[in-house]
């Protein structure tokens, strides 16, 4: 049996709860020292090697996880804490998977080669959470014994390195990410915030129920953002294709670039500032779907460079205005307009507007 196989039946052997964690870090202890004793002993190798054989590579530590040891808590009222630690020796993380439980997870950057999460909980009747923080072929997850805990709250901090998965799940408490890179990002809780700052990803899915979301600085090709009874504020964000869906609360899209923006809410204004859009000089068919209840629309178009757009807007009981551009009007009644400007034709690049709501005003302004 090689040296992983001995760490994994040690991790196997924790889990299943035949030896305690002291036991276990004692023997993987032992394990990397065998391992050291074994490399020492072996001859140089007198055939020559590749370049990255002759690359020196650095011993991972084994994943380090302490919780401190506390009187029985016959009243299930403390708060306990734990850390946990695993040494990172690559460029790419494959996978990393975070669950929470009513209280805040906070994902940051850091420049140390390091995955470090700093964790308090609270046990439910004196019941074993049986945390565990686990490493497979690049993939990592903390798993823990949810019936067994009120509440699970993460600090983490990982290194500047791409996660090509990132799962971060939560309830009834706020989710905030900062800095993170990543090829598959999924975000998700209820009755609570979110926020991704800095983010850089292929794909970004991030949702909540009765919560917030806040974006800021984010780089994506493709961007889902969904909540309900409350409200989405999106600023600089550049992506392809972006969707902004909640009911009952205000979409606000500001200072960013997206090429297709797909925007759904009810009872609620729908706010759409592309007034900095740097306008792609190759052909760009950019496009704004917006569509609410009870609630105005307004979109305020480029200032300092020309976006000639097609509009068809559709309201009842209010009105569509359209300021600081030459129509071509195609159709129009009271509360509807089907309309170009005269340059649409013949632009590469140019912008569909496809807007409607009720009992409220449609404005596109210059």
């Amino acid at each position: 049996m090689d040296a992983n196989e001995q760490k994994l039946k040690v991790l196997s052997m924790l889990q299943e709860g035949t030896i305690t964690q002291s036991e276990a870090l004692e023997l993987l202890e032992l394990i990397g020292a065998e391992l050291n004793a074994q490399q020492v002993k072996q001859p140089k190798p007198t055939e020559p090697v590749e370049a990255d054989e002759r690359r020196p590579r650095r011993e991972r530590e084994p994943i380090k996880l302490s919780i401190p040891e506390s009187p029985i808590d016959f009243m299930g009222g403390s708060h306990q804490v734990f850390s946990a630690t695993a040494d990172v020796d690559a460029d790419v993380i494959r996978m990393l998977k975070l669950v929470g439980k009513n209280s805040k997870i906070s994902l940051r950057t850091h420049q140390q080669g390091t995955i470090q999460i700093e964790g308090r909980y609270k046990p439910i009747r004196n019941g074993d959470p049986k945390i565990r923080f686990e490493e497979q072929n690049g993939s990592y997850a903390l798993n823990y014994n949810s019936h067994a805990v009120s509440y699970m709250g993460l600090d983490v901090s990982v290194p500047e390195n791409l996660i090509k998965r990132l799962h971060v799940e939560n309830s009834n408490a706020e989710i905030s990410l900062t800095g993170v890179a990543s090829t598959e990002l999924n975000v998700t809780t209820k009755n609570a915030r979110l926020r991704l700052q800095g983010i850089q990803s292929d794909v970004i899915v991030a949702s909540t129920k009765n919560g917030n979301i806040d974006v800021n600085e984010v780089a994506a090709t493709k961007i889902e953002l969904g909540t309900t009874n409350a409200e989405i504020d999106v600023r600089n964000v550049k992506a392809n294709y972006a969707e902004l869906f909640t009911t009952n609360a205000s979409v606000m899209s500001d200072c960013n670039q997206i090429i297709t923006t797909k925007v759904r809410t009810k009872n609620a204004n729908i706010w759409l500032d592309i007034t900095n859009l740097a306008i792609q000089l190759e052909d760009c068919q950019y496009v704004i779907d917006g569509q609410t209840t009870n609630g105005n629309i307004d979109v305020l178009l480029p200032y300092k460079e020309e976006l000639p757009y097609k509009i068809n807007a559709n309201t009842k009981r209010g009105r569509i205005r359209t300021k600081g551009s030459e129509l071509l009007v195609i159709a129009s009644d009271k509360g509807y307009l089907d309309g170009k400007t005269v340059d649409y034709k013949l632009s590469g690049t140019k912008l569909d507007l496809a807007l409607q709501t009720t009992n409220a005003d449609i404005n596109v302004n210059k």
